[in-house]
């Protein structure tokens, strides 16, 4: 989580009872197409650099896009993003990934987030199992990013004793240091303090009363806001 490309993919799973009816009556893709596609960090820091990874159906070159403006054409299926250039792009960069092919699939377009200050940071998680919700920001974030604040912005397909679609408070257990909850009467948000490394896997479960799965049998999911901040570099050493 995170960038468009990561918060395309996971609304993917909300629908993908239905979007597996109608891919089976859709052309199958074209011969050239992305497999899977990594950036790292999706969600920079200044003076970072970002690598970027991909797969493709069938090899061929791939041309590399930010701004709008092309900067390789490589075959290596990985290449570094320059700091220079990010930032010259901030506070979000375009990225765009085209196979230099014929018959190939249309642009891959992501983007790369530049914390020059604290902001916040739109992401989803996920039913898991027992009511349990699951938050994967693994891969996305630059080592110097802290989270200084958490929110559960919205619910989604949810139903709890009554007609409430929200529990009274939800607890959660970040991927480093000690869980903590959120309460209506605060509108289920807190800052951190102190802030917190942002990890890979962040669970996130309702207390206070008994919630369920909808009677449409849509898995339900969970709008999180994070606010993040990078660090400043230890002068002391």
């Amino acid at each position: 989580m995170t960038g468009l490309f990561f918060r395309r993919l996971a609304l993917g799973v909300v629908f993908a009872a239905g979007i597996a009816s109608i891919m089976s009556t859709s052309p199958p893709p074209p011969p050239f197409h992305f497999r899977d596609v990594s950036i790292n960090p999706a969600w920079r820091c200044p003076g970072a650099d970002v690598e970027i990874g991909w797969t493709l159906s069938r090899p061929a070159p791939v041309a590399i896009a930010v701004g709008g403006a092309e900067q390789v054409i490589t075959t290596a299926n990985r290449t570094t993003l320059p700091a220079e250039l990010l930032e010259h792009n901030a506070p979000v960069a375009e990225l765009a990934l085209r196979i230099d092919a014929e018959d190939a699939d249309v642009p891959n377009i992501y983007e790369i987030t530049t914390l020059g200050v604290e902001r916040t940071v739109e992401d989803l998680a996920f039913h898991e199992k027992n009511m349990t919700f699951r938050m994967n920001q693994g891969g996305l974030w630059d080592a110097r990013i802290r989270i200084t604040g958490f929110e559960v912005e919205q619910v989604r397909d949810l139903a709890c004793e009554g007609e409430a679609v929200s529990p009274p408070a939800w607890e959660i257990s970040p991927p480093f240091g000690a869980p903590f909850v959120l309460r209506a009467e605060q509108g289920y948000s807190d800052r951190l303090d102190p802030p917190l490394a942002p990890g890979s896997e962040w669970r996130i479960r309702p207390v206070g009363a008994k919630c369920r799965l909808p009677s449409s049998g849509l898995e339900p999911y969970l709008s999180i806001r994070l606010t993040a901040v990078c660090r400043q570099p230890d002068k002391s050493s």
